[in-house]
């Protein structure tokens, strides 16, 4: 072997090792000071002002959530790298950064591991993943543009670095930390060295005790704006996840006054989630009790303003977290087994793309893989210029199934406030979200059912219908299922699908005495009009439930508690039986 390529290798090797002690070091949740001049964590991380060479790390703000707003934990690096009082060069920093990006991947990769229009593809994504900021501009690494300076003439002491890179490529953070240092060096500015990191915790409170289910503070004084803007955030989308809706929650904060308190506490009778929330403001100092009532202090009064400031972003946040509740295991359906859904073994490594011999050549064209297979052609013809021919066109394959239209039959009776009511509307929410079927939902309570929502893939439609649904009253389920039956044969959808949710038995009877024998009835008639049912409740005697799944031939689920989780289980579960998928 040349010495050339011995050393190659041992470069190769020791920035795999050194990306992977910078992995093992970050997923303890701690901070690294890298060399002696840049702090490297996953969390929110500052120099204050009067104590120079020391940095805060906040081990419970991700850095990920304060300065994208993402959901999940862990998806961003920060970067801090110190330096004297200076105006970096973002253009200059930025160049530096892709050139460096271009070498690492070689060193890591080998230049003839990948192909140079893949290496080259590779290179743009990660440089697109780096988020640089000087008191010059910011941007990506692909594109930076001039930003206006900081208030007051302030010059900025450090370059400011956000990096969402995958596990594997870790060891680019190196790469980056060394790039930036000799860009601030080139200026003629001289780097501060960092002597201490302390790993701090905006709350001493214990965990299992938050209010609001999150760690939050608002009144302590010297908080960064961004950890603020974080804590109002966070805070106003765990009281609207708890209460069930943004609109709710903005509803009910503007009610909080003695002059609205008679309305404040209508609201808190027909959302029960809200007495709580209440006593978990009052513990951050967000209301005060007064003789006539209870008040917004400072501090709650700016939340309510942000909270009208930044409604848009908050629902988007929210319908985020709708489409990614993840399924829950355990729900398992009962029933007789040749009426049960199997769970099967299904592959979802399918193809993405076939060539275009394979299908129907009216299918879109798949434009990387094309320009992949005319890259590997031309390459193995030692042609010189790249060229596309009828033989390199790749499709992309078009996926069919019957679709699914679910109606969902909810118990809006009183044993049906808080969570339960709560989840039947983020399963609906969820199912027009990340499906393409329609859904509609049908409502009983006292003596009488309600058709809420028809069939519908309006979601604003759907939102703002939901947050209607006030449980009281009594449990008319013959009458629910009746009109689900009368929504479906009016709307003559192909696949349907009738849910049940419900949290007891019926007590009020439709055309007999008995309650159940009238929902029984009903309920035989569905595979005469070939619609599929699927029960979903908490039957104590373990009789009631059965009984109409084995009435509609249809499936039953017993579930210890009606939550988001098992029901979107449940409905995906269901909706899997139904849809035939081809390839």
């Amino acid at each position: 072997m040349k010495k050339e390529d011995q050393q190659n290798v041992y470069q190769r090797s020791r920035v795999i090792t050194l990306g992977k002690a910078l992995a093992d070091h970050l997923e303890c949740g701690k901070g690294i000071i890298l060399g002696s001049c840049a702090v490297v964590s996953r969390n929110f991380h500052f120099e204050p002002r009067d104590s120079e060479g020391t940095v805060i790390i906040y081990t419970d703000r991700d850095a990920g959530k304060i300065f994208f707003n993402m959901v999940e934990n862990d998806q961003v690096i920060h970067i801090d790298v110190y330096h004297q009082p200076a105006e970096i060069n973002v253009f200059d920093l930025a160049n530096r950064i892709l050139v460096s990006t271009a070498e690492y991947l070689d060193l890591v990769e080998g230049k003839e591991e990948r192909l140079s229009i893949e290496r080259e593809a590779l290179t743009l994504n990660l440089a697109q993943r780096v988020h640089l900021r000087t008191a010059t501009g910011e941007g990506t690494v692909l594109k930076p543009f001039k930003a206006p300076g900081l208030p007051g003439g302030a010059v900025m002491s450090h370059v400011h670095i956000l990096a969402r890179l995958p596990q594997k490529y870790l060891g680019l953070i190196y790469s980056i930390v060394d790039q930036t240092e000799k860009a601030i060096l080139y200026q003629d500015t001289k780097l501060r060295q960092i002597s201490n990191i302390v790993h701090h915790s905006t709350t001493r409170t214990n965990p299992e005790n938050f209010p609001l289910g999150v760690p939050v503070t608002f009144n302590k004084t010297g908080t960064p704006p961004e950890v603020m803007f974080q804590n109002y955030f966070q805070a106003l989308y765990s009281a609207a996840v708890q209460v069930g809706s943004l609109e709710i929650l903005a509803k009910f904060l503007s009610s909080i006054s003695p002059a609205k308190f008679l309305n404040m506490r209508v609201m808190m009778k027909t959302h029960p989630s809200l007495g709580i929330l209440l006593k978990d403001m009052e513990k951050l100092n967000l209301v005060i009790g007064k003789p006539m009532g209870y008040s917004l202090t400072a501090c709650g009064y700016e939340l309510n303003h942000f909270l009208h400031r930044h409604q848009k972003e908050l629902a988007a946040q929210i319908r985020k977290a709708i489409r990614q509740i993840p399924a829950k295991a355990g729900a398992t359906p009962l029933g007789h087994p040749a009426r049960c859904p199997v769970k099967e073994n299904i592959n979802y490594n399918y193809k993405k793309s076939v060539n275009r011999n394979e299908t129907n050549s009216s299918n879109p064209i798949a434009v990387p893989e094309t320009v992949i297979n005319a890259a590997k052609r031309s390459y193995l013809e030692n042609s010189s210029a790249l060229c596309i021919c009828n033989r390199d066109i790749m499709v992309c394959p078009k996926r069919s199934r019957a679709p699914v239209d679910i109606c969902i039959v909810a118990d809006c009776s009183g044993s049906m406030k808080g969570d339960k009511i709560s989840a039947v509307r983020w399963v609906a929410e969820h199912l027009l979200l990340t499906t393409r079927d329609k859904v509609a939902l049908v409502s009983f309570q006292e003596r009488d059912a309600a058709v809420n929502i028809e069939f519908t893939r309006n979601y604003s439609y759907m939102h703002s219908s939901l947050n209607n649904l006030a449980p009281h009253g009594l449990t008319p389920l013959a009458k629910g299922l009746e009109t689900g039956l009368t929504l479906i044969r009016q709307s003559r959808p192909k696949n349907p699908l009738l849910v049940l949710i419900t949290d007891g038995r019926p007590n009020t009877p439709l055309v007999s005495l008995d309650p159940v024998a009238d929902a029984v009835n009903i309920c035989r008639s569905f595979p005469k009009h070939r619609i599929r049912f699927t029960a979903v409740g908490i039957d104590p005697l373990g009789e009631f439930i059965p009984t109409l799944a084995e009435a509609a031939k249809g499936t039953y689920y017993l579930v210890e508690d009606i939550d988001r989780s098992s029901l979107i289980n449940i409905m995906h579960g269901e909706r899997k039986v139904i849809s035939k998928t081809k390839s």
